[in-house]
């Protein structure tokens, strides 16, 4: 091992002394591109907010949620903001669980379709893979894109919802978005059938208009077909 990799390893900072921030003399971004997209940055990311909060942690906090609560006015949404193909769509937040990089999709035998892609290994556990792109029907994106800013990499988003929980390739993640529940406006005519028929509406984002998805009518037309599937 060299002796870059091995201060990689070692060191908590490792993309302000040989990443991104440093002399770029990393080998992974070869890889990742950008040190945002490396394990190693997200692991530190994550340790970061797993420590033990400060004894003051909850005392300073507590005025400015009760201060943000109150300035909030009506039922307000929050949804992940994310990209399949040319499409933008959403998902309610509360069914999210991780955002992860693309990780290899291992075959079922005899099962792996269209819709069921395979099983992912998430944090030891395997879970099942699907594709949600297939099963709204829209095309999804092999090449790599390129943004103002850099490259542009597909995620593996995992959500959880009635005790099941899911993993699907998106082409793009963008953010969460809240927004008022008054925002939301009934779906176009003019929107792919498929997409249409499981969202609940849409909401403008920038420029954007993007469809927030029902997650009943997602989740249970998933079920159905990977019963089909399983009894075909």
């Amino acid at each position: 091992m060299s002796e870059k990799m091995t201060s990689q390893a070692k060191d908590d900072d490792c993309w302000n002394e040989i990443g991104t921030e440093g002399d770029r003399t990393c080998a992974r971004l070869e890889t990742y591109v950008h040190c945002r997209n490396c394990l190693v940055y997200s692991d530190k990311g994550r340790s970061l907010l797993n420590r033990p909060p400060p004894e003051d942690y909850i005392d300073e906090w507590k005025p400015i949620l009760a201060l943000a609560k109150k300035s909030e006015t009506g039922d307000v949404i929050s949804a992940l903001v994310f990209r399949l193909g040319h499409e933008w769509v959403a998902l309610k937040s509360g069914f999210l669980e991780e955002i992860l990089p693309r990780r290899i999709v291992h075959s079922i035998p005899h099962r792996t379709s269209a819709i069921l892609l395979g099983l992912v290994n998430v944090r030891g556990e395997l879970l099942l893979c699907i594709s949600l792109a297939e099963i709204l029907h829209l095309e999804v994106e092999e090449e790599k894109k390129q943004r103002a800013g850099g490259a542009v990499f597909g995620r593996l988003v995992v959500t959880a919802h009635s005790g099941d929980r899911w993993a699907f390739p998106v082409d793009e993640v963008d953010q969460i978005h809240r927004f008022p529940a008054s925002e939301l406006q009934a779906v176009p005519a003019t929107m792919a059938k498929d997409a249409s028929s499981c969202s609940q509406g849409i909401f403008a984002l920038d420029s954007r208009r993007i469809a927030l998805l029902d997650e009943q009518l997602l989740f249970d037309g998933l079920k159905r077909s990977l019963h089909w599937q399983a009894t075909t």
